[in-house]
């Protein structure tokens, strides 16, 4: 059962189950696609993953693991997840302030540049985080240390204003963290497209990133209602069309891929080897690449996250990011409890897996003698798991107050502007 238009208090236990399913969801794709990012053919990602491909944390060993911030291991996600909590965090602390878009955005701006030097933040060694994300976030940092923080959208520094800047402004690194804009604002479909918009411009102004932000968000907050899966790709496309035609145009072309092919596929091991020429044109480092492969992963597999996921996961790309965004938006409609159990958060730590002696981790930290040696068929959690699920909460606790502000969802017709964007320049990318 989604959310209706007007919720009653009984609805919230639903809606923390949502919550609960897209933010993990988010964080295990994200885990899930990191060891497959950028390799050039399903073949290869097999050949390191015998004899299918990625099938969930179990498919991983040592090298795949890392020491959180207790020292314990981990399976760890990427810049992705990393700069998603902090968003998360800043919006629940608005939702529960009413703060306006300025004030929200120049308090992310903040921990943004906070939370780059935490040893285990959104920066830390090996992330893969994009140049794009570090850049912005720099110039923030700039700009604060000069004091250059009086005009109230100081924080829209984001590249992509200038023609030619597709590949510095338009790329995924705002899409990849936008979700909680539509998992904070369900009750306001409105408000989730003016704060995508707004916390894309920190790191991406490009029309191709402010295009896919607001329709992720506009996605969410319509998974969150069960729509109709193709009615809410109809919407997200039309919610891209004012920013981005381009955008619009991948997207409802991969929205008619998937529709053709969604009778062909009788498993999710089909589907990988079936998609791989749609993935190869779709590779997801530019928002409206990414967005594209969101809508066909939805498409084919609107209420399995868990397929979802895998496919995405097992893709020659930006895997990572491709299967985190979609991890959020499918498991914003299944829900924590339906398709995504304990069970698919943890992996059994075997030695055997690795062939090479191991000195380092993720973090590039050493491993200690005889501390791992020891512990073969450890069970090792997805990073920040418990994290997430006390945000999660903090979040449900903030909308029980506010839960009766639901707004009746119509399409906006406003486009919301924080910086004077290019058009887009159809030879960029």
């Amino acid at each position: 059962m989604g959310l209706p238009n007007k919720p009653s208090g009984k609805d919230i236990s639903e809606y923390h189950n949502k919550v609960l399913g897209s933010l993990i969801g988010g964080a295990l794709g994200d885990a899930s696609g990191r060891p497959t990012e950028w390799d050039q053919s399903l073949q290869s990602i097999q050949k390191k993953f015998p004899p299918n491909g990625i099938k969930g944390l179990q498919s991983f060993g040592l090298t795949d693991c890392a020491r959180d911030e207790n020292e314990e291991l981990v399976v760890p996600y990427t810049d992705d997840t990393g700069m998603t909590i902090p968003l998360l965090k800043v919006l629940i602390k608005a939702r529960k302030n009413d703060f306006d878009v300025n004030t929200t955005m120049a308090e992310y701006a903040r921990l943004l540049v906070d939370d780059m030097h935490v040893k285990h933040g959104w920066r830390a060694t090996d992330r893969k985080i994009g140049n794009a994300c570090v850049e912005g976030v720099e110039e923030l940092e700039k700009k604060i240390n000069q004091n250059q923080t009086d005009d109230p959208q100081w924080w829209a520094v984001g590249k992509g204003s200038k023609e030619g800047e597709a590949m510095e402004g338009g790329g995924c690194g705002s899409l990849m963290r936008v979700h909680p804009c539509g998992l904070v604002f369900a009750h306001d479909p409105k408000k989730a497209e003016e704060y995508a918009v707004a916390q894309s411009t920190l790191t991406h102004s490009h029309p191709f990133a402010l295009a896919a932000c607001a329709a992720l968000a506009v996605g969410t907050v319509l998974v969150l209602r069960d729509e109709d899966p193709n009615k809410t790709v109809e919407t997200m496309i039309k919610v891209a069309e004012k920013y981005d035609k381009k955008t619009a145009g991948y997207m409802e072309d991969a929205f008619s891929q998937a529709l053709d092919k969604k009778g062909e596929f009788q498993s999710v091991d089909e589907a990988i080897t079936g998609s791989q020429k749609f993935y190869m044109r779709y590779k997801g480092l530019v928002a409206h690449e990414a967005i594209a492969a969101i809508v066909y992963a939805f498409t084919l597999y609107p209420d399995d996250v868990k397929s979802a996921i895998l496919l995405s996961a097992n893709t020659p790309g930006d895997s990572d990011s491709i299967a985190s965004m979609t991890g959020a938006f499918v498991g914003a409609r299944t829900g924590f409890s339906g398709q995504l159990l304990d069970e698919d958060l943890r992996m059994q730590l075997n030695l055997k897996k690795d062939s090479v002696t191991v000195d380092k981790d993720f973090y590039g930290q050493p491993f200690l003698g005889g501390s791992i040696t020891g512990n073969n068929g450890q069970i090792v959690k997805l990073e920040g798991l418990d994290h997430i699920k006390k945000l999660a909460q903090q979040l449900v606790d903030v909308q029980k107050k506010y839960f009766q502000d639901f707004q009746e969802f119509t399409l906006n017709d406003e486009k919301f502007e924080f910086i004077q964007p290019t058009k887009s320049d159809e030879n960029s990318y």
